[in-house]
Order: C-alpha cells, then structure tokens, then sequence
C-alpha cells in the first residue's frame, strides 16, 4: 500500500510541473493575436559640421630652415567622432651636406594637454599621401599642429623642398535620442 501511494505521489507531482511548465511557456502568448500594437523605436538625430583647411610652403633660403602652422577646429565636440582627410603632396630631397627635409603633422586637443591623437612625419622624394583619421569620443576642439624643415637645393642644381596640405574635418554629434 505505501508503495502504491508512493507511486501516486510521485505521479502527482511529475504532472504538476508539466502544467507548471505548460503555463509559464505560455505566459508570454497570453494576449489577443489581432492586436497590431507597435513599438516606437528610439529615433536618433545626428548634427554635422564640416570645415576645411589648406596650407603650403615652399622653402626658399639655402640654409636648412624650419617652418611651423597650426589649425584650431572651430567645433567644440560633445562626444563627437571626428573624420579627419589629409591630402598632401610633398618633396624633401636629400642634400650633400646634412639630412634631408620632413614633414610632421599633429592632430591633438586644442588645449595642448600633451595628448596626441595622432602624428606622422614624411620625407624623401616628391610623393602624394590620402591620409583619413577616425577620432572617437572627442569632446573638445582639436587643432593640427604642421612643422616642417626643409631648403632651397637651386644652388646645387637641385629643387626647392616643398609641402602642399589639404585638409577637410566632419565632425558626427549625437544629438538626441527620442
């Protein structure tokens, strides 16, 4: 007899997780199909802004000399990401008595805080350069830092060094998430 209860017990209970399992597996299903309710989803809006930048030099003294140029972004980014495009056409052509010419370009926090977002220097004979940089999460304007070093090699019967720069920044601001 106990045996016999034990069994129906143990029936008893099996049946009442599967209906437990039956009703929670339906629990998600418990409105009217016909219902066409729709979600709104988020709808996010972005502002952009755009600015351009050019600058040039042509190194005119014999003697080694050095020039230097800076851009400050007008755009004062909230959690931006920047898009930066270098185009650049440069010649820094080696000379018989020292090093030849190069040009470094800087991008970095217009507040000069040390931190650099990037940096990279050329030199050596006429060549063309696409640069584009993705910065992300900027929050405040950014300025690019140009120094270069480069001479006049007509004496020798060599070309002058020279850098010819373009540069086109577009800023993407989240604006607002309805």
């Amino acid at each position: 007899m106990k045996n016999k209860m034990n069994k129906r017990m143990t029936t008893i209970v099996v049946m009442m997780i599967i209906i437990i399992m039956m009703a929670s597996s339906l629990a998600g299903c418990m409105s009217a199909f016909d219902k066409d309710e729709k979600v709104d989803e988020p709808i996010m809006t972005y502002d952009y802004t755009q600015e351009w930048f050019n600058d040039s030099h042509q190194f005119t003294s014999v003697l080694r000399m050095g020039h230097m140029n800076q851009y400050n972004t007008d755009y004062e980014g909230n959690n931006s990401t920047l898009t930066v495009h270098l185009n650049l056409t440069y010649r820094f052509e080696d000379r018989p008595f020292g090093q030849s010419g190069y040009l470094n370009l800087s991008l970095e926090p217009s507040d000069s805080t040390g931190e650099i977002y990037y940096s990279q220097e050329w030199s050596g004979d006429e060549a063309f350069v696409n640069e584009t940089i993705v910065l992300t999460e900027v929050y405040d304007s950014v300025q690019l830092r140009i120094r270069a070093e480069g001479s006049d090699g007509s004496v020798s019967g060599e070309q002058q060094d020279y850098y010819e720069l373009e540069s086109y920044y577009q800023f993407e601001t989240l604006n607002t998430t309805a």
